[in-house]
């Protein structure tokens, strides 16, 4: 929101939110902070959305921005980029390496930071349609099939039974991803 303040005030651009998910005990502080900062117009909570219509809200959306201080796996960027949208993410846990070159990356806790990432993606069309074509090609990396023969590979390499050559090389070929 204080990201949102910044565009606001010192470029003049409305950039609208809308974010999903559960609306919790915390609504009320966040609502209350959005009419602090004057960006309440701003924003739009949905609430819980069932699958299709969160697939069609990142079909919809000009890009997504994902600025969590907390995640373990990123579904959110993920689906983004199945979706073919333009992304931006924290740079906190595994999401860097998620998203590689395929999103922009900023400090969650630097307003300023991801306010010029978000400027960035609202007035910038060739490096929306650049991240759109590295999501793609991203996104491809992360498949069941690549995922249940990696996962093989690891245990069979911790448990020391029937580790061939093509185990090693698929483990090897993780950090390339």
């Amino acid at each position: 929101m204080q990201a949102l303040k910044i565009i606001r005030e010192r470029h003049g651009v409305i950039v609208p939110f809308v974010a999903s998910g559960k609306l919790t005990e915390f609504y009320g502080e966040i609502k209350a902070k959005a009419d602090a900062l004057g960006v309440a117009d701003q924003l739009k909570f949905l609430g819980f959305v069932s699958t299709m219509e969160l697939q069609t809200l990142y079909r919809l959306s000009r890009f997504v921005v994902f600025p969590t201080q907390f995640e373990g796996l990123g579904m959110p960027l993920l689906e983004a980029l199945q979706a073919g949208v333009p992304c931006a993410c924290s740079n906190v846990t595994s999401l860097p390496e998620q998203a590689g070159d395929a999103a922009l990356i900023f400090d969650p806790l630097d307003p300023e930071e991801m306010a010029k990432v978000i400027l960035q993606l609202w007035n910038d069309a060739t490096l929306c349609a650049d991240l759109v074509a590295r999501g793609k090609r991203r996104i491809s990396q992360f498949n069941w099939d690549r995922t249940a023969r990696l996962f093989s590979a690891h245990y069979r390499r911790l448990t020391g039974r029937n580790f061939l050559r093509s185990h090693a090389e698929l483990i090897a070929s993780e950090s390339s991803i």
